[in-house]
This record gives structure tokens, sequence and C-alpha cells, in this order.
């Protein structure tokens, strides 16, 4: 079950579950940070993936460090001069085909709950693009739908405000015909307003309040804020 804020030791947490990954994570900040870490006119983000079982290793790494350059962006961080942003992100159900935009979503939640002010909603999702015959009038997308005859996995995520959605990161994974790739970028903007309102519908309900992009003028027009 999604929800949001249940970590009372937490500035800021959620549960996520999307395909075939659920995740739960939580957000500590702005905190503290060290003399020797510390940005002079905005704030650090600090992002860490762990696995279901064991240590992280390379993927955890590398998902950290993805999640980290698109959270950097979306965050208004000179709001939070000299401090330290931190999240977890923990895998506990599922497999790597989904974690990334599992793990993005995830984590966006849990900044909203923590009032952490955001120039845009960052959006994930996972896209399959399969060829169940091999022939060319079966080709097809599909979004959160895994399959043994899948061919590649494709995750995108958009920046949303007001305005048009800006595709931000795109991951592949396995092969894809360049005619076929660009069928997904054309289908996946349906599937993105999805996880959008689904997201925005999980906090609305948590706290009787909408997420509002753009309405604080005075952290930019592309600020995102919860309005009573």
């Amino acid at each position: 079950m999604n929800r949001i804020g249940f970590l009372s030791q937490s500035d800021g947490s959620s549960e996520w579950k999307q395909g075939s990954t659920r995740v739960i994570c939580n957000v500590n900040g702005p905190i503290e940070i060290k003399i020797r870490d510390e940005k002079l006119n905005k704030a650090s983000v600090e992002v860490l993936v762990q696995p279901m079982n064991g240590a992280s290793e390379t993927l955890e790494r590398m998902l950290s460090n993805r999640i980290s350059s698109l959270l950097e962006d979306a965050i208004y961080l000179t709001t939070y001069p000299r401090t330290l942003i931190q999240v977890s992100i923990q895998v506990v159900e599922g497999n790597s085909r989904d974690t990334l935009a599992a793990a993005i979503n995830g984590a966006t939640l849990a900044l909203l709950d923590a009032g952490i002010s955001l120039k845009y909603l960052p959006c994930a999702i996972t896209c399959h693009w399969k060829d169940p015959l091999g022939l060319k009038e079966a080709k097809n997308v599909t979004a959160e739908e895994p399959t043994e005859m899948m061919h590649s996995i494709i995750t995108l995520a958009y920046s949303v405000t007001t305005g048009e959605k800006k595709l931000i990161l795109v991951e592949t994974s396995g092969t894809i015909p360049d005619e076929e790739f660009f069928l997904v970028l054309d289908k996946s903007p349906v599937h993105a307003d999805q996880i959008t309102q689904e997201m925005k519908t999980l906090f609305m309900n948590a706290y009787n309040r909408e997420v509002s992009v753009g309405d604080n003028k005075e952290q930019g027009e592309d600020d995102v804020e919860m309005k009573e």
C-alpha cells in the first residue's frame, strides 16, 4: 500500500510500489553538515540506496548517483544554504527492472512530506518494449508490465510543473530499434500523467492539501509548494 508520513523519526517518509518494486524512503533535513562539506549558498544532497539483502554494491551506487543528480536539480537548494538533505531508499520488494523509477517517485513523495521546496515535481515511469512474435504488427509499448518476452526496458523521468512536462532522464536496458524508441517517447507522457496523479492524490489524502506548482514567486516561477 502506498503511503507517506508514517516514520516518526524522519522529517519525511514514503512507501511506494511501482511495477514489481516496492521501496521505503525517508528524508532527514535540512540538517547540519560538516564544515568541510558545506556549500556556502546552497544545500548538499546525499542519497543512499539499500538493496533488499546485503550491502550496497555497484548497482545501488549507480542508482544513488542518478537519483542524487536528479534531486539536486529538482530541489530549491539555495533555500537551505550550508545544510544537508539526506535521502535514504530501502528496496523491500521486487527486482532491478523498476527500481530506478520507484525510487525516484518514492524519494519525491518523502521530500514533499518533509516540506522541502521543489522547483518541479519529478515523476518517473518504466516502459517495456516487447515483440512477442517477432512481427512488426505485434510490437507495442506498455508501462509497468513485466514480461518474459521483453526486449528492452526504458526508465523515463519528467519534470512536472504547471507548464509542459520536460524529459529529464532516460535510462535504457537492452536494445530497441530507433523507431520503436521514439514510439515509447511518444506514448510515455500518458503513463507519466497517471503516476503523477497517483502521487498527488496520495499527498492530498494524507494532508488534505494540494501540491501546487508555481505559486512561490520569491523562490522562482517553477517551485513546488504545499497549498492549504
